[in-house]
């Protein structure tokens, strides 16, 4: 039922915003809806297509900062 769409192990370093505006052009491209945007973090919903009382789970991306620098 559920897929992976992107594994990213490890530490990426552009700013959290350039990130997360990466993810949400990929998502969205991949057919998501931006629910909610907040600097540090992401919530899409991919809508279903047929029967409309079906749950489509939210999907939340959180850029979080690492000590040593990035993300």
């Amino acid at each position: 039922m559920y897929e992976e769409l992107v594994l990213v192990r490890g530490i990426v370093d552009p700013p959290a915003h350039d990130a997360l505006d990466e993810v949400e052009n990929f998502l969205t491209g991949q057919g998501y809806t931006t629910v909610w945007r907040a600097s540090d973090s992401l919530t899409v919903q991919r809508h279903r297509t047929g029967n409309a009382e079906r749950y489509a789970p939210n999907l939340t991306v959180k850029a979080l900062h690492q000590p040593d620098g990035g993300l």
